[in-house]
């Protein structure tokens, strides 16, 4: 079940009116995965360099191709609006800050309809709540994000997750036996982390593309 003001319902909310995706640092393809159950006709085209994660999302074939690929360098692999969206789900965090900026602007390039960024607020080092950290040496977080600098940059900004429970100090770090309680609080909150982020832990930060005729 699909709830409202959850982090897929938000990103199914923000992807809409789509047939094409490019799915930028796709990693093991879960997330995608998940969502495209929703939307079985979405082609979707992923990226990514890390060689497990790789495998793990060609293995999952719900990707129409999956690439190998550094995710700031690649330019010269897709054309000039060649998808409806460019999707990319926790990735510029992990990138140093003026790599990540150059990446984004050479992203919105490629898309026909808008681009789709999601990202912590703020900044903390990665460490996951529900599982053990992976051997990934890009899992590392490298750059830190605000709400402003987005909006600047022409995206409208919402959140989810309330940082109190799943930030860097949040209680589900403290006491992650009790994640499935938590989980329950912040579902009540979800509504006012959408509207309000600065009271999230990640925001989902769309723009859309204006075509010019």
């Amino acid at each position: 079940m699909l709830f409202p003001f959850s982090y897929h319902w938000i990103l199914l909310k923000s992807i809409s009116n789509a047939d094409s995706i490019l799915d930028i640092g796709c990693g093991e393809g879960s997330l995608m995965k998940d969502l495209i159950q929703y939307r079985p006709l979405w082609k979707v085209t992923g990226i990514e360099l890390y060689e497990d994660s790789l495998k793990n999302a060609r293995e999952k074939n719900i990707y129409t191709k999956v690439l190998k690929g550094n995710v700031v360098h690649i330019e010269n692999r897709f054309k000039s609006k060649s998808v409806d969206v460019v999707f990319s789900s926790q990735v510029v965090e992990h990138l140093k800050k003026d790599e990540a900026i150059k990446a984004l602007k050479e992203w919105e390039h490629f898309a026909k309809k808008r681009i789709v960024i999601t990202t912590i607020v703020g900044f903390f080092e990665y460490n996951p709540i529900e599982k053990e950290k992976d051997k990934n040496p890009l899992q590392a977080h490298k750059s830190a994000w605000s709400i402003e600098e987005f909006k600047q940059m022409g995206y409208k900004v919402h959140g989810q997750g309330l940082k109190y429970i799943y930030g860097e100090k949040g209680i589900a770090h403290k006491y992650p036996f009790f994640l499935h309680w938590f989980t329950y609080i912040a579902f009540c909150f979800a509504p006012i982390c959408y509207f309000f982020p600065s009271l999230s832990t990640y925001m989902i930060a769309v723009k859309e593309i204006k075509n010019e005729y």
